[in-house]
């Protein structure tokens, strides 16, 4: 449980960066395997961001 939430934070603080850079390569990329779902999610709210 402590580890899900390590990456939670870890995902938060990213965003930020992926945000103001506009990379969804790099935002699916980072994010583990095991949460394929939520880099799904993820990388989609990127792209109606950045374009």
């Amino acid at each position: 449980m402590k580890q899900i939430v390590m990456t939670k934070h870890k995902i938060r603080n990213k965003s930020k960066t992926y945000l103001s850079a506009c990379d969804n390569a790099e935002a699916g990329n980072n994010i583990k395997h095991e949460m394929r779902d939520m880099k799904d999610a993820f990388v989609q709210k990127f792209k109606l961001f950045c374009h």
